[in-house]
């Protein structure tokens, strides 16, 4: 079986509708580590080079034969050749790439162009005087038309991607969107799509035999091939089979993520400024802190917040030689209850009071779903209560 591209530029088409339908998936689920990878690393240069390498380089090759011709000539009509027997060589080059049979227009070309300056040569002898560049036989550097082949297009096309995705994100990063997901997705959308359809245009302007082609032949060994060869063709045929089946999985499978909740307290104005946390309160001062909740469990999540005040008392331990904290007493002052979808967060302004001088703990403990008596999460507030003058 072959599969082979010329007439209409598939490869292009393929490449389109592949990153409309990456940039869909990465924009929809904001996940899609192998369709980003591709998406970033290879469609951008790819389009990029087919917009700037359209073809073969068949018909850039026919127009230089053809000035090549015009200029041979000018030199026959100034040294007194007959310039018709050219003429119809032109007209057979003019109807046979009419016709889009560019390769036997440039072989026409050729042929008649060497022969004219082979005559014009015999007719000029040794000094051909300004004509001189005009008759010399083109080098076998000059006769090489230059073409990019697959090999160079595919490398360029990596190459080419990387630049034009960290110039993308230069450019984004001066705007007020900036680097996210979303903003580089919808960049690469449209430089892709704006380059890739100038590519289509490009290449369908071209006659069939210039366009790009490629053709993929899938063949199986016949009944008469060598065992070895029958058994190379399955491995190889399994090996495609497990490498898409890897791919596929990677691809689908979520990959795991690091569960957590972050549990931590604001200052009463929303900020970490040590001077407006109530570190030191007054008999009765009412202190005022905010509890935040933020969850990464990647799924909704029910919490419990217990609020005890604990009473500590500074002693001096013996054995260690240092000052220790010891739980003189404890009371449950509040509870509060949350629930928090995954990826959001809860906060709440919280305000206390200790009636009593001391130095006293208020500990924030966070359950998660009921799980008593062990708590997830445990945040402490030091305040030191003076004695009342």
């Amino acid at each position: 079986m072959r599969l082979r591209f010329q007439e209409r530029p598939w490869d292009l088409i393929v490449v389109l509708i592949y990153t409309i339908l990456a940039s869909i998936v990465l924009l929809a689920f904001g996940k899609g580590v192998i369709w980003a990878i591709l998406l970033v690393l290879f469609v951008p240069g790819y389009v990029v080079v087919a917009a700037l390498f359209p073809g073969h380089g068949l018909s850039s090759h026919l127009r230089e034969l053809a000035e090549q011709g015009e200029e041979l000539l000018e030199a026959a009509r100034s040294l007194g050749r007959d310039p018709k027997p050219y003429r119809n060589v032109l007209a057979q080059a003019r109807e046979a790439a009419a016709r889009g049979r560019v390769s036997k227009a440039i072989g026409v070309l050729e042929e008649g162009n060497q022969r004219l300056r082979a005559d014009l040569l015999d007719l000029a002898g040794d000094e051909p005087g300004a004509w001189s560049e005009v008759l010399r036989p083109p080098s076998r550097e000059e006769k090489v038309t230059r073409t990019v082949d697959w090999p160079e297009r595919i490398t360029l096309s990596f190459g080419l991607a990387i630049a034009i995705t960290s110039l993308l994100g230069l450019l984004l990063n001066l705007t007020p969107s900036g680097i996210r997901l979303d903003s580089i997705t919808v960049a690469i959308l449209l430089f892709t799509v704006f380059v890739g359809l100038v590519a289509i245009a490009r290449r369908i302007q071209l006659p069939v035999e210039d366009r790009l082609s490629a053709t993929i032949a899938f063949t199986l060994p016949s009944r008469d091939a060598p065992a070895v060869d029958k058994i190379l063709t399955l491995g190889l045929a399994a090996s495609i089979v497990f490498a898409g089946g890897m791919v596929a999985y990677v691809a689908i499978t979520p990959r795991p993520t690091e569960q957590f909740t972050q549990f931590f307290l604001l200052d009463r104005l929303g900020g970490v400024d040590r001077d407006l946390y109530p570190f030191n309160l007054n008999v009765s001062e009412p202190g005022t802190v905010i509890m935040v909740i933020v969850n990464n469990e990647s799924l909704q999540v029910h919490y419990t917040i217990r609020v005890d005040l604990v009473g500590v008392e500074i002693v001096f331990n013996p054995t260690t030689g240092d000052n220790e904290t010891v739980e003189r007493n404890r009371t449950v002052m509040d509870r509060f209850t949350a629930t928090v979808d995954d990826r959001g967060s809860w906060r709440l302004s919280y305000a206390f009071t200790i009636d009593a001088p001391g130095t006293w703990i208020v500990n924030f403990l966070l359950f998660r779903d009921g799980n008593y008596p062990q708590p997830y999460r445990s945040v402490e507030l030091r305040v030191r209560v003076p004695r009342p003058p």
